[in-house]
C-alpha cells in the first residue's frame, strides 16, 4: 500500500543512558550528535530529566511518507516496507537505465518496434544470437502474455543484462506478466528492473488499467521479495503513462484526461485498402507537423527535431514519427495501429496465403451452453499451399496447404463474430506459415492467434463446447488486431 508524504519532527527529550551531570558537562558535545539519530526518541519522557537547549533549525531531521499502509515516498520514489521492494516511476529510454532486466511488449510474432531498437541497441548480430538461444531454450511457442527472456551478458558494454520480451499482454494478461518479470528476477538473484507500462503502447491497455495491476501485484505478493529484485523503475516517453503510474503508487494526482494522448473513437477504424504499399499508407494516413513536440522517434530512438529526416505526423492522433521510419515499421507490423497510444489508422492486414472461406448452417444440432441457437453454424477453411514469400518465416521454401473446420452458434451472438472472422479473413489474419506446435510440423499453415473452436463437444481442453465467454474473448482478440464491430457497418 502506498502514501502521500508528510514531514514529521521528531522532539529530544532525553538520553536514556547519561547521567545529568555528564549530560550538563557534555552538553556542548551533544548538540552536535542531534542529527546522528542514534540516541533519539519520539515518545519516551522522563521528567527527572533536564530540559535539553532547542534543536537548531537546521539539525532538525524528517521523515517521510509513513501512511497507513506501509509504505515511504520521497523525491518520485516509493518503497513497499512491507515486500522491501523500492519503486520508482519517470519519464526516459528504457534502453539507457542502469538495471540487471530491462521488460517491454512485442507482438505474437516477438516482433515490433521495441524489438527492433533494442537489436540495434545491443547489435544485431549479437542480439539475434542471444534472440535464437533464448527460443530454443524455451522449446514451445511463447502464449499471449507469457514472457521470453534474452541473456545479452555477452555485451558488457550495455545498461542490462537481460532484456524481456512480453508477448501482447492485454488487460487480462498483465497481472501474469508482471509476475513472471518479478519471479524471474528472484530466480535469477536480480536486484534491478526497468520496465515501461505493459500494454499501453501496441496493444492499447489504458495506462491507469496497467498500473493498477501492476500495484496489485506488488501490493499481493506472497511472501515479500526478500531484498530481491531491490528496485523496479517504471520508465516511458509518454507523459500520460508516467503520470498514471506516479498516481497508482501514491507519488501524485491522477493525470487529467485531457492530457492523455488523442484517440480514435473506441471501435472506429479507417478504411484502407490491404493491399495498399507501406509508402501509400504513410502518405495517405499522415501529414507534415506544424511543431516537432516530440524529441525522439520510437522507432529508431533518434532525435525528431535534429537532422534532416522528414518527420510525419498521424492524422488520427498526432503522434510523430520519422517517414522512413514509418515504413519500414509498416513493413514488418500486421497491425496498422499507433506505435504508442494503439489507434488504429489503416485496416490490419496479415500474410495468410490464399485460400477460401465457406460456411453452413446445420439444422436439428445443438453447441453445448448456448440453448437458445438454431442449429451450428459450421465454417470451412481452404487454404493452399505454396511457397513462401519474404513475409514469412522461411522465404523460398515450399509450404503445405491446410482444411480446418471450426463451430459457432447459430444466434444473434454467434452470428456476429461470424461477420467479424469474415473481416479478418479478407484482411488475412485468420492463418500464417510455420511450424506446427501439436504436431511439430514444419512449414505449414497455421492458426494465426484467433482461436476457433473446432470441436463442437469436449469443452476447451478438446477445443469445444462448452466454454462460458468464449464468444466475448474472441471478440476481443479480434478487436486487439484491429476488427472490431465498427467493420460491420462497412
Amino acid at each position: 500500500m502506498f502514501l502521500a508524504t508528510e514531514t514529521l519532527e521528531l522532539d529530544v527529550t532525553c538520553y536514556f543512558s547519561i547521567s545529568r551531570v555528564v549530560m550538563q558537562l557534555m552538553g556542548m558535545f551533544l548538540m552536535d550528535l542531534y542529527s546522528t539519530g542514534p540516541f533519539l526518541t519520539s515518545s519516551h519522557t522522563c521528567t527527572s530529566c533536564p530540559a535539553l537547549p532547542p534543536m537548531p533549525r537546521h539539525l532538525k531531521r524528517k521523515r517521510v511518507a509513513s501512511n497507513a499502509n506501509g509504505s515511504t515516498m520521497q523525491n518520485g520514489t516509493s518503497t513497499v516496507d512491507k515486500n522491501g521492494l523500492e519503486v520508482e516511476v519517470k519519464t526516459g529510454d528504457l534502453f539507457v537505465t542502469n538495471a540487471d532486466i530491462i521488460a517491454f511488449s512485442v507482438d505474437e510474432k516477438l516482433n515490433g518496434p521495441m524489438r527492433d531498437a533494442l537489436a540495434r541497441t545491443v547489435g544485431n548480430t549479437l542480439f539475434e544470437e542471444a534472440f535464437a538461444k533464448a527460443k530454443t531454450a524455451h522449446k514451445r511457442s511463447v502464449m499471449q502474455g507469457e514472457i521470453l527472456p534474452i541473456d545479452l551478458a555477452a555485451n558488457p558494454s550495455l545498461p542490462f543484462k537481460f532484456a524481456i520480451l512480453v508477448v501482447r499482454p492485454l488487460a487480462p494478461h498483465l497481472k501474469m506478466a508482471y509476475k513472471a518479470i518479478l519471479q524471474f528476477a528472484i530466480t535469477k538473484n536480480l536486484a534491478t528492473i526497468a520496465i515501461p507500462g505493459l500494454g499501453c503502447g501496441g496493444t492499447d491497455v489504458c495506462p491507469t488499467v496497467s498500473s493498477g495491476k501492476l500495484h496489485d501485484v506488488i501490493k499481493e505478493w506472497q511472501g515479500g521479495f526478500k531484498g530481491v529484485p531491490k528496485q523496479l523503475t517504471i520508465v516511458d516517453k509518454v507523459d500520460f503513462t508516467v503520470d498514471a503510474f506516479k498516481a497508482a503508487f501514491g507519488m501524485g494526482a491522477a493525470p487529467s484526461s485531457a492530457r492523455r494522448p488523442r484517440r480514435s473513437p473506441r471501435g472506429a477504424v479507417p478504411a484502407g485498402d490491404v493491399n495498399a504499399t507501406p509508402e501509400q499508407i504513410v502518405r495517405a494516413s499522415t501529414a507534415a507537423p506544424i511543431n516537432v513536440e516530440e524529441i525522439d522517434c520510437s522507432v529508431c530512438m533518434e532525435s525528431l527535431r535534429e537532422g534532416n529526416e522528414e518527420v510525419v505526423q498521424l492524422t488520427l492522433c498526432g503522434h510523430q514519427i520519422h517517414y522512413n521510419c514509418f515504413v519500414a515499421y509498416l513493413t514488418n507490423a500486421q497491425r496498422r495501429a499507433c506505435w504508442i497510444c494503439g489507434a488504429f489508422f489503416w485496416r490490419p492486414v496479415g500474410n495468410m496465403p490464399q485460400g477460401t472461406m465457406n460456411h453452413a448452417v446445420i439444422a436439428g444440432q445443438s453447441l453445448p451452453g448456448h440453448p437458445d441457437a438454431q442449429g451450428v453454424i459450421q465454417i470451412d477453411y481452404s487454404i493452399r499451399g505454396g511457397v513462401q514469400g519474404p513475409q514469412h518465416l522461411r522465404p523460398g521454401v515450399h509450404f503445405s496447404g491446410t482444411h480446418r473446420t471450426a463451430y459457432l452458434p447459430n444466434n444473434d451472438a454467434g452470428r456476429k463474430v461470424l461477420r467479424l472472422l469474415e473481416k479478418a479473413f479478407e484482411c488475412k489474419l485468420t492463418f500464417t506459415v510455420g511450424d506446427s506446435v501439436t504436431s511439430g510440423a514444419q512449414n505449414v499453415v497455421v492458426w494465426n492467434n484467433v482461436h476457433h473452436k473446432t470441436s463442437m463437444h469436449g469443452g476447451p481442453h478438446a477445443y469445444g463446447y462448452p466454454d462460458p465467454g468464449y464468444l466475448e474473448r474472441l471478440t476481443e482478440e479480434l478487436a486487439s488486431l484491429g476488427i472490431t464491430e465498427a467493420m460491420l457497418d462497412e
